[in-house]
């Protein structure tokens, strides 16, 4: 093989080098004159034109820029270290200081085997470390031209037996929406670089799509569940399978696809089960309780968004007393609600108001239909956990038996409990999750380990289970265990209430929740917040959710509008950063996981602390919510959200409290960066930071730039080289 690494290629502490054209008019004159190519002003275009697809720097400092064009006569590696670092729009938003150029003829034969090589080791922190600091060149070219040992491991889990893997796979995650089609295009779009084959199902929200057939499993070499909750295996049975969190294959999909062969395990009816179900498996806990909460949130969008309308609606026309708490006389054709507190003149005045009509009746009956979904949701969700643990016979016992447990109207109240009956409250979320488990697994031992009679059998999951299962825990939870926990929760309510009620306490009680949304963007720790606002909507009249809500809307629009205002430094992020506002302003925190990845601690902490900040003000600008488990600000755009009064005056205070959030987000995520890429910032760097001027200079020139349109380029850094791999492959063609 030929020499395409000497000391001559070689260049150690190069300072003439200021920027990218720079670099490229360069060492393309230098390729001239060694004889490499014709023409250096072709190699430059090459090298820009290959820029245009995506950056080629990706993390610690490093650049792997390439020409792959036919006026190359013969291949060759140069490595460059700069004296100062350059920009160069790195994945990790480092400036650049340590470039490996390669310079390839069409025809490359087998010099792809040492690319790849180089490509792979850079990977390795002891290979970086020694391109850093190793002044012998003579070293350098041996280290670069050395054959990794490990790579042709890597090219032989691409083929099978010289044929392609055939894969297919399920994505699934809680919400059923964003997580779960982003995953599914990761897997896609990492399969197309490793030229295999992949088939992917989604179970989202609107239900079962892509399906697999038969005969695509049948030919699958292995299957990759990208999946947070639990999904049917039973189609599996045989094939080898490998489970992974959307999250993870979203950032890495390749890695996971390669992990399918190697990791995964030949799937039996048992070791499924055992995978799935096994009590001391916290992931599969995880999964049950997200299996839950995907089947629940329609009923908590349905209730929250109808509710809204409809107190709006009655608001604007009737008053802002109006809250649908009296009584609709369909003989009087009149709603009476009692006991009405308004201020007149500075005066509280205490009254019954009247309202007749057909109109309000329809609204108060709308308001009604709305509260059908907040009753049933917790039921559901408590089904849905026992029944992604033991199937369809739990479900019935525990929806019952979670209704149940939100409800202290329908257990038997004795001595203290009598007592102390108006402060009893119903379990809400903590019912879905005790029943939905105790249920679940009950069934599951019933199932699995009682030998039944063939005859019973067929009675056991619409008879026996149902029936004795709900009764036996009903009759335990109505006489004996309900008061202890009503009475319990009823006091962590009523503390709650009067934390929530001093405004310091308020502010507390925000911040909490706003830090929890922001940490994961849309993941189980988000939910946490999401869910237990969404359950204490009339335990404290929306104050919590208007917090969360607030929260929700703040990392997606910080990374997205920073990226707009800031063109220069966040140049090739423009679509991502229009997505993410997009998502952002819809309430959908997902949409801040590009920037999370590619720019990791310098998004999640202005995501914790600008979501904190923004829930915080919510909390003292004494805001409700009134839609479950959503936020940001299209909430407002149909009134929900008021103040703790009912008053509509809290839609603007509402959105100050994301405003300031977002303000505070792109502050500490524009610093953060700066800090990322050079370490330590001089009163210099701070000025040029947030000078607009500059940016309007810039402004033309960044246009006419093409940014990094392709997300799987994005996102997945750790696997960044081997993509760049694959393409020149695909680009051969």
């Amino acid at each position: 093989m030929e020499n395409i690494i000497n000391e001559n290629y070689i260049f150690l502490n190069v300072d003439d080098v200021k920027d990218l054209d720079t670099l490229f008019n360069k060492y393309a004159k230098i390729a001239q004159e060694y004889g490499l190519v014709e023409n250096y002003q072709k190699l430059v275009t090459g090298f820009k034109n290959r820029e245009k697809i995506s950056s080629t720097a990706f993390e610690d400092g490093f650049a792997i820029p390439h020409a792959r064009i036919p006026e190359v006569k013969a291949p060759a590696i140069f490595y460059i270290r700069l004296k100062n670092k350059i920009l160069w729009n790195a994945l990790d938003s480092k400036d650049t200081k340590f470039i490996i150029m390669l310079i390839i003829p069409e025809g490359t034969g087998n010099y792809l085997d040492i690319l790849s090589g180089i490509a792979k080791k850079l990977l390795k922190p002891d290979f970086r470390h020694l391109l850093e600091t190793e002044n012998d060149k003579a070293v350098i070219a041996k280290i670069l031209s050395q054959q990794d040992e490990d790579q042709f491991v890597e090219h032989q889990t691409i083929k099978k037996d010289n044929k392609t893997i055939n894969l297919v796979g399920v994505s699934a995650c809680a919400t059923g929406v964003v997580h779960t089609y982003m995953a599914r295009d990761a897997l896609l779009a990492a399969a197309t670089e490793l030229n295999w084959n992949l088939s992917c199902e989604t179970q989202g929200q609107k239900g079962q799509e892509y399906p697999l057939t038969t005969e695509e499993i049948a030919n699958a070499d292995g299957v990759i569940l990208a999946t947070d909750i639990s999904v049917e295996m039973d189609r599996f049975i045989g094939k080898k399978v490998y489970k992974v969190g959307t999250k993870q294959v979203i950032h890495n999909p390749q890695a996971e696809l390669l992990n399918t062969l190697s990791k995964g395990k030949v799937l039996s009816k048992n070791e499924g089960e055992q995978n799935i179900f096994a009590v001391k498996n916290k992931k599969a806990w995880i999964n049950h309780i997200m299996s839950g909460v995907s089947f629940m949130i329609p009923f908590i969008v349905f209730a929250g968004i109808l509710f809204a309308i409809v107190t709006g609606i009655g608001k604007i026309i009737w008053g802002t007393w109006l809250d649908y708490s009296g009584t609709w006389d369909y003989n009087k054709v009149e709603y009476l609600q009692k006991n009405v507190t308004e201020i007149i003149n500075g005066h509280e005045v205490v009254s019954d108001k009247i309202i007749s009509g057909w109109g309000i009746g329809a609204m108060y009956l709308l308001n009604k239909f709305a509260g059908i979904g907040f009753t049933v949701m917790m039921p559901i969700m408590g089904a849905y956990i026992a029944n992604s643990i033991a199937g369809r016979a739990a479900i019935t016992p525990a929806f019952v038996l979670t209704f149940l447990g939100c409800t202290p109207d329908m257990w038997l109240h004795y001595a203290i409990f009598a007592e102390k009956a108006n402060l009893m409250q119903g379990l809400g979320i903590f019912a879905a999750l005790i029943f939905g488990f105790s249920v679940g697994y009950l069934v599951k031992w019933i199932n699995t380990k009682w030998r039944i009679h063939r005859y019973i059998k067929p009675i056991m999951p619409i008879i026996i289970i149902p029936v004795f299962v709900s009764v036996i825990f009903g009759a335990l939870w109505m006489f004996v265990i309900g008061n202890i926990f009503g009475l319990a929760i009823g006091y962590l309510y009523d503390g709650l209430n009067r934390l929530e009620n001093s405004g310091v306490g308020m502010a507390l009680v925000g911040l909490v929740l706003g830090i929890l949304a922001g940490i994961d963007m849309g993941g189980p720790i988000n939910k946490i917040a999401s869910f237990s606002a969404t359950a204490l909507i009339f335990i404290d009249g929306g104050k919590s959710m208007g917090a969360a809500a607030a929260s929700f809307a703040i990392a997606p629009l910080g990374c997205g509008i920073t990226a707009l205002i800031f063109r220069k430094r966040f140049r090739a992020d423009k679509e991502l950063a229009i997505n993410a506002s997009i998502l952002g302003f819809m309430g959908i925190s997902e949409g801040a996981i590009p920037f999370a990845v590619k720019y990791t601690w310098a998004a999640i902490i202005p995501n914790i602390i600008g979501s904190g900040v923004a829930a915080m003000c919510a909390g003292l600008f004494q805001v409700s919510g009134w839609v479950g488990a959503w936020g940001g600000p299209i909430i407002a755009l149909f009134g929900g959200v008021t103040t703790w009064s009912m008053s509509y005056i809290g839609i603007l205070w509402y959105l100050l409290a994301i405003a300031i959030g977002v303000v505070v987000h792109i502050i500490i995520f524009r610093i953060l960066v700066e800090v990322q890429s050079k370490g330590k910032l001089t009163r210099e760097d701070f000025k040029e930071m947030f000078q607009r001027k500059n940016h309007r200079q810039n402004r033309s020139k960044d246009s006419k730039k093409d940014s990094m349109t392709d997300f799987k380029k994005i996102v997945f850094p750790n696997h960044y080289l081997k993509f760049c791999y694959y393409n020149w492959i695909g680009n051969k063609n």
